[in-house]
Formats: structure tokens, C-alpha cells, sequence
């Protein structure tokens, strides 16, 4: 959730202050948000579990992170065009939408847990 702000406050700048249709503005705002948590992310929550190489981890969250505009980004459109939602409330509801699902995804690709050399008991 620590994207919201960013990717809104990004959109706003973009597609009412710059004038960019809101659609590429939407895409362009998740670039900025994806970045923000990748650094908030690798370095505050799994400082400990960095398995990967620093472009690896970049590239895996920056795949998963922009993954979810396939179906953002129609949604918005949907919302925006078909049900006159305004453009920053039709984006908050897309975000908290795609939140659920990355967040569930991201503790198992992206920063899986090492694992565990098996225990042997001795009987």
C-alpha cells in the first residue's frame, strides 16, 4: 500500500497538471509507484532475504509489479469510460484490487524463504 500515494499523486501530476490522457499517465504512475516500493521493499522488509542479485530481485518485482496493468488498466478504462468514475477514485479501486493479489504473490516468487536442511531424527 505504500504505492498508493506515489502512483496517485503521479497520476494527478501527469494526466490533470501535464495533460497526458490518463491511461499512459496510469501506466507511467505505476512505474513510479513500482519503484518506490522495490526500494521501501528491499530495504526495510527483507533486508534479510536477499538470495538474488540486486537486478534480479529489481527485474522479478518490476515483472510482478507492472504485471497487473493487463488487467489495471482495462479496469480503469471500464470504470473511467464505461461508469464515469473519476480517474483518481477509478485508479484507487484497481490498486486496492491488484494490492490483494501482489501481496499474496510477492512472500512466495520474489523473496521466498531459503530452505531448511531437513532434521534427521535418530531412532
Amino acid at each position: 500500500m505504500s504505492g498508493l500515494l506515489p502512483n496517485q499523486l503521479a497520476l494527478w501530476l501527469l494526466a490533470h497538471v501535464a495533460g497526458v490522457h490518463y491511461l499512459p499517465a496510469a501506466v507511467l504512475a505505476n512505474l513510479v509507484a513500482v519503484g518506490w516500493n522495490f526500494a521501501l521493499t528491499d530495504t526495510l522488509l527483507y533486508r534479510n532475504r536477499r538470495h538474488r542479485s540486486l537486478a534480479g530481485r529489481m527485474s522479478r518485482f518490476f515483472v510482478l509489479g507492472n504485471a497487473d496493468l493487463l488487467l489495471r488498466i482495462p479496469l480503469l478504462a471500464l470504470l473511467v469510460d464505461g461508469a464515469h468514475v473519476g480517474v483518481l477514485i477509478a485508479n484507487l479501486m484497481t490498486l486496492v484490487t491488484s494490492f490483494v493479489v501482489r501481496f499474496g504473490i510477492l512472500d512466495k516468487v520474489i523473496y521466498r524463504a531459503k530452505p531448511q536442511p531437513a532434521v534427521r531424527e535418530n531412532a
